[in-house]
């Protein structure tokens, strides 16, 4: 399976609207997730915020209990200067929430957004809530966010009501390979991988997504 851009012949127009503390926009997501931890979909505006939700959803929850994508805008003021900042998620771990910012370096790269963590990072301790930047290379390092730049590519692929009950059926006496689920069902492995990303299947094997990773059932709670 190639990893080759995940948007190639399909990126829509997309100009930047949330850079490292920025006031992020909250409309018009780029594609939404179905989660299981926070039993709603989650909406993702950048492919770091993708990859940030794969990795949550893999992590055990004795470590990722729930999350919250762009959880609010807040007011900081610097002697007579505000600026308005959104981060990226609101994570709730086992040892406290985190209020986290996704960014290309995983530090501020200018004096202004040196600012800006200086001013939210004091903000959020004051109630309790760590503060922490995240490297998009860091989000890369982890297995199942890698696979997420696999299973991005298929945004546009749905596969029909049939398809599903399809290889549901198939996987009700248990886990099977993609390439066996695949040769079963004929259903070609795009469109299984498209069940994955829509939360209708699970993979339940270690990183990397191969061929030979093992497809299940969702756990109770998921896509029906």
């Amino acid at each position: 399976m190639s990893t080759k851009s995940a948007f190639r012949n399909q990126r829509p127009v997309f100009r930047n609207p949330s850079p490292p503390y920025a006031e992020k926009t909250l409309d018009h997501p780029r594609w939404l997730f179905p989660s299981r931890k926070n039993s709603r979909q989650v909406s993702c505006w950048t492919a770091g915020e993708f990859r940030a939700v794969v990795a949550f959803e893999a992590a055990s929850p004795l470590l990722v209990q729930s999350y919250e994508e762009r959880p609010e805008l807040v007011a900081l003021r610097d002697g007579p200067d505000w600026y308005r900042y959104t981060p990226s998620f609101r994570v709730v771990l086992a040892s406290g929430p985190v209020m986290m910012e996704l960014s290309s370096d995983g530090a501020p790269r200018t004096p202004r957004q040196a600012l800006v963590a200086q001013l939210a990072r004091a903000q959020f301790e004051r109630h309790g809530t760590r503060f922490a930047e995240i490297a998009h290379g860091a989000l890369r390092a982890q297995p199942r966010a890698r696979d997420a730049d696999l299973l991005v590519r298929y945004l546009a692929t749905v596969p029909t009501a049939a398809e599903v009950m399809q290889a549901r059926d198939v996987l009700s006496m248990g886990p099977a390979s993609i390439a066996r689920v695949e040769a079963g069902t004929g259903i070609r492995r795009e469109r299984l991988l498209a069940m994955v990303r829509r939360g209708e299947l699970d993979v339940v094997s270690p990183p990397p997504l191969t061929l030979e990773s093992e497809l299940a059932l969702p756990l109770a709670g998921g896509p029906a």
